[in-house]
């Protein structure tokens, strides 16, 4: 779960083999491994922890307001207010730091509040009981569905395998986990969730085109790909980009 590389080159080949100009992380927010020993926390979402880890949430994963998620999401990706609060409001219902308008990164992996089976890189909680931490064994299986799907798309994650993955993964899950469950508003957050990384890594939501490797990055080190050749987005994204992305992705799922 923990990335150990150090930042990549400032300079490298893209994935047609031209050589391309690579962005650097912000001076401000370079990427930082989370200091465990020192009483870091992360959690289930792999957005959420590279924000922290660049240092656009706190780093240590704790006590973070919505005014943290305004401004974090605003500058590393150019998410709107209302976006924010949209997607930010329900952690607080997971809060253990003893102040309702905070919460630490690890309290959203309470099981069925945010958190819901079916993850695309964490196992159920009713088969590991842990929903938290990046499991290998369920990422190496959407990892294949994504490299797969964008082997005939110049190694690029659209839309359509996007959903192919997710509707994989869950079909895994239902089929592993007797306890399995995914409530109607939990196929909305997970089509949600699938939207966001799809949208600001594939940087577009109306015709995203994600490199396998940027995704890559943010599962596996929990990176934003800016060493890659990834940049934040230079428009403000809005409630209705997302939801606008997750109705391509539930409609190229049925």
């Amino acid at each position: 779960m923990r990335a150990s590389a150090v930042l990549a080159a400032t300079c490298a080949m893209s994935v047609t083999g031209a050589a391309v100009p690579r962005d650097a992380a912000p001076a401000a927010h370079p990427w930082l491994a989370p200091d465990v020993a020192g009483g870091a926390v992360r959690g289930p979402c792999p957005m959420l922890n590279s924000l922290a880890n660049h240092g656009y949430l706190a780093r240590d994963g704790k006590s973070i307001s919505m005014q943290d998620l305004i401004a974090g999401l605003g500058s590393a990706l150019h998410f709107n207010e209302s976006l924010v609060r949209t997607l930010g409001t329900p952690a607080f219902a997971t809060s253990t730091t003893g102040n309702a308008s905070t919460f630490n990164l690890d309290d959203i992996a309470k099981h069925n509040v945010i958190e819901h089976d079916g993850s695309l890189s964490r196992a159920d909680f009713a088969v590991t009981g842990d929903a938290k931490t990046f499991n290998t064994t369920v990422w190496a299986e959407t990892k294949g569905y994504l490299e797969s799907g964008a082997a005939a798309s110049d190694n690029k994650v659209g839309v359509a395998t996007m959903a192919s993955a997710r509707s994989k993964r869950i079909a895994t899950a239902k089929a592993t986990n007797p306890s399995f469950n995914l409530t109607t508003s939990q196929v909305t957050v997970s089509l949600g969730e699938s939207a966001v990384i799809l949208g600001t890594i594939g940087q577009s939501y109306t015709a995203p085109a994600a490199p396998v490797e940027w995704l890559k990055v943010v599962f596996e080190e929990e990176r934003l790909p800016f060493n890659e050749g990834w940049n934040t987005s230079a428009d403000v994204i809005t409630t209705a980009q997302v939801l606008g992305l997750s109705q391509l992705i539930a409609t190229s799922s049925s």
